[in-house]
């Protein structure tokens, strides 16, 4: 039975990282665009691009809201769009330069989204006012 003073973080760990490279191998399946091998290597390569952002980026992004008791839905997601942009564009930088500079910035606030979203869905958080909880624990 689940605890209503706990995150769920472990399962918002391991899952909410994959949604970005699940939708990356059913949407062109679904649009008939087939199956390509070197698609398996960049499925491999975004999965693992994607725990490094969770771990390095977010995890310390939804400790910090937790700690300053401004952690709800709306918060994580809109760091999640914020370190989004930085991340995705401190990784695409040096291979595209700054060629479509528009398109990489509105990519990472996509994928900063839908991450931290989910994340925060599969943790518990609240969409408002989660921060006024202070028995809330990990």
């Amino acid at each position: 039975m689940e605890d209503k003073n706990t995150y769920n973080l472990g399962k918002a760990l391991v899952i909410a990282p994959l949604i970005i490279p699940g939708l990356m191998t059913i949407l062109p399946l679904l649009f008939g665009g087939g199956f390509n091998p070197l698609w398996i290597t960049i499925i491999l390569i975004t999965m693992v691009t994607c725990y490094l952002a969770t771990v390095i980026v977010g995890l310390p992004s939804f400790y910090l809201l937790n700690r300053f008791n401004c952690l709800n839905l709306i918060t994580l997601t809109l760091s999640g769009i914020v370190l989004g942009i930085a991340f995705f564009t401190i990784i695409f930088i040096p291979f595209n330069g700054l060629d479509d500079v528009l398109i990489q910035l509105l990519w990472g606030a996509i994928l900063g989204f839908v991450t931290s979203l989910s994340f925060g869905l599969l943790a518990g958080v609240k969409v408002f006012n989660n921060g006024v909880d202070p028995e809330r624990k990990y």
